[in-house]
C-alpha cells in the first residue's frame, strides 16, 4: 500500500472542516451506486438553504451513533471518490454529500477523496439529524433506535420529521404505530422508489433491534431487512419526502 498525506476544506454550513488524513491506497471501488434511488438528503438540502429546524443548530454535543447506523447509510448515500452530478443535478461527493444546489463545475474537488475523509464527513453530516431527533423525541430510545431515526431524518429532513405523524407516534410511546408510519415515506417527485421503501425495510428492522446482515464485502445486505417487518402500508398513504405530505 501507498500512503500519502491529502488535505480536503469543505464547508459545513458556516463552519469550515478540515480533513488531513493519512490515507492509505486501497483497492476500493471509486464509486459504489446508492441503493435509495438517488435521492439527496433532505436533511443536507436544508442545511445548504438554511432551512434547518432550530433544534439542528442547538449548542450542546450530540449524542454518539453506532458504526454500524453510519454503516447504513452509506448503502443508501452511495460513495463517489471524486464530485459528480446526483440524479437532481446537485454536484455531490463522498458518501452523499451535497456540495452545493447546482451542477458541479470542471475545478470542483478535482482530488480525490479517500474513505476516511469520507467516513469524518459522514460523521459530520448527521450532526443536524441527531441533534433533531435528541431535541425533538421525548422518550428513551436504545442506541439501534437512535440510529435508525438519524438515518430516517437524514433522508426526509428536519422539519418533515417535525411536522410529521411519526414524531407524535414516538412521543406517545407507540413505537408499533410509530415503525408503521416510517414506511410511508416512500415517495419523491410523486413517484414511489422500491429505493426507498427498502431503506425504510431496512431503518424499521434496525429500529426493532435486528441484527443487520452483512455481505462478505462488509457491506448491509439490504435484501434481509424486509423479513419480519410486516405489511407494508396501504399505497394510499404514501408520503413524498420532497414535500410531507401524502401523494395521491
Amino acid at each position: 500500500m501507498r500512503q500519502s498525506m491529502r488535505v480536503f476544506a469543505l464547508f459545513i454550513g458556516t463552519s469550515l472542516l478540515v480533513l488531513n488524513t493519512s490515507v492509505l491506497s486501497q483497492e476500493l471501488p471509486e464509486f459504489d451506486p446508492p441503493e435509495g434511488g438517488g435521492v439527496p438528503s433532505q436533511l443536507l438540502l436544508e442545511r445548504l438553504e438554511g432551512d434547518l429546524p432550530g433544534a439542528a443548530n442547538a449548542d450542546f454535543v450530540p449524542r454518539r451513533i453506532l458504526q454500524s447506523a453510519l454503516d447504513l447509510l452509506k448503502v443508501y448515500e452511495g460513495w463517489s471518490s471524486k464530485a459528480y452530478n446526483d440524479p437532481a443535478g446537485y454536484c455531490t461527493i463522498g458518501y452523499g454529500h451535497l456540495i452545493k444546489k447546482a451542477s458541479c463545475e470542471p475545478n470542483d474537488f478535482e482530488n480525490k477523496m479517500s474513505r476516511e475523509e469520507g467516513n469524518t464527513l459522514l460523521a459530520a453530516d448527521t450532526v443536524p439529524a441527531r441533534k433533531i431527533v435528541q431535541r425533538l423525541v421525548r422518550v428513551q430510545l436504545t442506541r439501534r433506535q437512535f440510529g435508525a431515526l438519524t438515518s430516517f431524518v437524514f433522508n426526509v429532513g428536519g422539519d418533515n420529521f417535525a411536522r410529521s405523524t411519526l414524531l407524535r407516534r414516538l412521543n406517545d410511546g407507540d413505537f408499533g404505530r410509530a415503525t408503521q408510519e416510517m414506511r410511508k415515506w416512500i415517495r419523491a417527485g410523486g413517484r414511489r422508489l422500491q429505493g426507498l421503501a427498502n431503506r425504510r425495510n431496512c431503518e424499521v428492522a434496525y429500529f426493532n433491534e435486528a441484527a443487520l446482515v452483512r455481505l462478505p464485502n462488509g457491506k448491509i445486505d439490504t435484501r434481509t431487512c424486509a423479513v419480519g417487518v410486516g405489511a407494508a402500508p396501504d399505497a394510499s398513504e404514501d408520503i413524498d419526502i420532497g414535500t410531507g405530505m401524502v401523494s395521491r
